[in-house]
């Protein structure tokens, strides 16, 4: 995770990070940046179940402060663009 955030992040600078999630017990890219940047308390569902679980947070790198969108893997279930924008918007 290092590498992560003292390479790649200072190569792009993002404004918004989109992270496909199985889940917050399971192993993907969201559970990960949750763990490691996410910050306390920042957690938001714009639907919390099933299919279309959508979430987003806050990850802090170094001292950039990054909202984290979470959608379920795309090749397995099916994205809601609406949750996705609802997600976006509770990061504001």
């Amino acid at each position: 995770m290092g590498f992560f955030e003292n390479v790649t992040l200072q190569l792009c600078n993002p404004e918004v990070i989109i992270a496909y999630s199985n889940g917050l017990t399971s192993l993907s890219a969201a559970s990960l940046l949750l763990k490691y940047f996410g910050e306390a308390g920042t957690l938001k569902y714009s639907h919390p179940k099933g299919y279309y679980t959508t979430y987003a947070f806050y990850a802090k790198f170094h001292t950039h402060r990054v909202p984290v969108v979470c959608v379920r893997h795309m090749s397995r279930f099916k994205p809601h663009e609406e949750y996705i924008k609802s997600a976006i918007s509770l990061m504001r």
